[in-house]
């Protein structure tokens, strides 16, 4: 388990990097957008596919009693959702999501890589206990 709230102090000012200039990813493919999450050493870890096949939703808790400490804690645990311009094949994004248990990894950056984004937004970076009404 990581000790929390430094790893939500730490992981909101990377994504503060890549909230400021967000926009620069619309248009863009999905994986030029990862590269700038790995650039500013931010790891995706989990994921979950939009069931209309244009969104995903990207998170970055990579165990289960991390998970367990944050939730009892109330804390917030920020998250990336991305809405696409292309649609995915629901279908083989469901067989990749089932295979890997929702892990976030090689074979799932091959497969979403060439889909074009719409818009980026970021929930639950405003403060570890900070509720957020809108996403930035």
């Amino acid at each position: 388990m990581k000790d929390y709230p430094a790893f939500y102090e730490n992981l909101t000012g990377n994504l503060n990097k890549v909230i400021a200039h967000k926009q620069d990813f619309y248009g863009k493919p999905l994986s030029i957008f990862l590269s700038e999450l790995e650039n500013q050493n931010i790891q995706v870890n989990s994921y979950s596919p939009g069931f209309n096949n244009t969104y995903m939703k990207l998170d970055f808790i990579d165990d289960w009693d991390t998970y367990t400490e944050a939730n009892k804690n109330h804390y917030k645990m920020p998250y990336i959702y991305i809405n696409l311009k292309t649609p995915f094949d629901y279908q083989k994004a469901s067989a990749l999501l089932n295979k890997n248990h929702s892990y976030w990894g090689e074979e799932e950056k091959n497969f979403y890589k060439d889909l074009i984004i719409d818009n980026i937004e970021f929930w639950e970076v405003n403060g570890l206990k900070t509720p957020q009404l809108k996403a930035k």
